[in-house]
Order: structure tokens, then C-alpha cells, then sequence
């Protein structure tokens, strides 16, 4: 009742509608809900090298969040180049 009021009185006559403004709201509401989830994940990149500085292809790289236990594993290129994507910004080891 109370928002059939608020859209007769205030906003019709400004060429609003209630349920255009509601969508809105609501639009809005849920992107800034789901916005913060996009944003927190991390990467670590790097290279593998021998005692020598030779490149290490195929190495096995894991990290282990320490908070939380778990492990994500990754293997170097050719290059000895690796990513680890996807990560929730944490304290990690390895």
C-alpha cells in the first residue's frame, strides 16, 4: 500500500513508474551482491629454475592455503613457466 502511494504521489507525474524504479532498485541490489565474489581471486606466476638457473619444464608446483588446507597443484611449460589461477587471496605455502 504504502508503495502504490509513494509511485501515485511522487513519481507518476514525473514520468516514472513504480515498476520500472523497483526493477531498477532490484537490478541493482543483486550486481552489487554478486560484484565482490568476481573480485576476489588472485594468481601466482613464476618460473622453475635449477641450482644452475636451467629451466625446469614439467616440474609439479603446489601451494597450500593455510588457512583453509586446501592444495592447488600446477605443472610448468616447456619454458619452465607456471600459473596457478583462480586463487582466493590467502596466506599460501609450498
Amino acid at each position: 500500500m504504502r508503495w502504490r502511494r509513494l509511485c501515485n504521489v511522487g513519481l507518476r507525474g514525473r514520468g516514472f513508474t513504480c515498476r520500472f524504479l523497483l526493477s531498477l532498485l532490484m537490478t541493482l541490489l543483486l550486481s552489487i551482491a554478486a560484484w565482490p565474489s568476481e573480485l576476489q581471486t588472485a594468481q601466482i606466476r613464476g618460473v622453475v629454475t635449477d641450482q644452475s638457473g636451467a629451466l625446469v619444464p614439467n616440474a609439479t608446483i603446489t601451494i597450500t592455503n593455510d588457512a583453509t588446507g586446501i592444495s592447488v597443484t600446477a605443472h610448468s611449460d616447456d619454458h619452465g613457466q607456471y600459473i596457478l589461477t583462480g586463487l582466493r587471496p590467502a596466506v599460501y605455502h609450498h
